[in-house]
């Protein structure tokens, strides 16, 4: 028996079957990134809305409505911004648009703020970005906003939006406070938790790959470091007030994600909604009061 061409035939199955598990992490990956995209046609009924379009990275264009609250109302002046008024840049989920961050908008137009609201590319009727989006990408959408609104703002996201608010508010002097609803923890380890709604009970198989795999491709294709791509990294450099909220019923980034982000972030509040999941936070009756709290005990007004 010939054990030396035994053993180069059972390598070549292991190479074989290495290169065809990456390549179906690949494909999946591609599918998962055009994930059909449920937007919402919720559109502001307070104050009054301007209509803009904001260049991002890779000149592209980001949908965006400026909603100025009524007390402000005879101060804005035809298309020219008015940013005399504090306001709150709020940003999406994956899968979203603008439209799904009205509900949290009301709550801080109550409080008086000019509420600023986009969709990141490839969503909504933004810019398509043929190479697809990322937590990065996300993150210099929320850099792009912040940098045309021209003065220190309020930041606040959902989900990988939130991920992304918690990589821009740790790099951006424009950032005055940060509102965080539902981050994931880390990447790429917490890789996993994005893709347990596509991938169900395959996702302990195919989570290592797709961990190992973001890992290679953002430190060694994008060069970027682990502060640029990861929340729990970049966290450490916030020094702005922060609240992060968390729904008890999540399933995608549960309460143990946030628990983990308030010990790095310096002098951040952890609050967990009993009876909120992953999306439904401003229906909850809490959840308004959180945020007027939030403004009062930070002068954010």
């Amino acid at each position: 028996m010939d054990y030396a061409y035994i053993l180069l035939k059972m390598l070549l199955w292991f190479l074989y079957a290495g290169i065809g598990y990456f390549v179906l992490l690949l494909i999946m990956t591609i599918i998962f990134s055009r994930y059909p995209r449920k937007p919402f046609d919720d559109y502001p009924d307070w104050g009054m809305v301007k209509e803009y379009r904001v260049t991002t990275n890779r000149d592209k264009k980001l949908e965006t409505w400026v909603v100025y609250p009524n007390s402000v109302k005879d101060k804005v002046d035809g298309d020219e911004l008015f940013t005399e008024n504090p306001a709150v840049v709020i940003t999406h989920g994956w899968g979203r648009n603008r439209g799904r961050m009205v509900a949290r908008a009301r709550h801080w137009q109550k409080l008086g703020f000019t509420t600023i609201l986009y969709s990141a590319r490839d969503h909504g009727n933004s810019d398509k970005e043929p190479i697809g989006m990322s937590i990065i990408r996300f993150s210099q959408d929320i850099d792009s906003i912040v940098k045309w609104w021209g003065v220190p703002v309020i930041i606040q996201g959902h989900s990988i939006g939130a991920g992304a608010t918690i990589l821009a508010g740790s790099r951006n002097k424009l950032v005055r406070a940060i509102v965080v609803d539902s981050s994931m923890r880390a990447i790429p380890n917490d890789i996993g938790m994005i893709y347990k709604p596509v991938f169900k009970k395959w996702t302990p198989v195919l989570a290592l790959g797709l961990k190992v795999s973001l890992y290679i491709f953002f430190m060694l294709v994008l060069r970027q470091e682990r502060k640029d791509f990861s929340p729990n990294v970049a966290a450490t450099y916030i020094n702005v007030p922060t609240l992060l909220i968390y729904g008890k019923r999540d399933e995608i980034f549960p309460p143990s994600c946030g628990k983990a982000l308030v010990k790095i972030i310096k002098g951040s509040k952890l609050v967990v909604l009993e009876n909120a999941h992953h999306s439904n936070f401003p229906e909850q009756p809490e959840y308004g009061g959180l945020i007027k709290e939030f403004v009062a005990d930070n002068n954010l007004l």
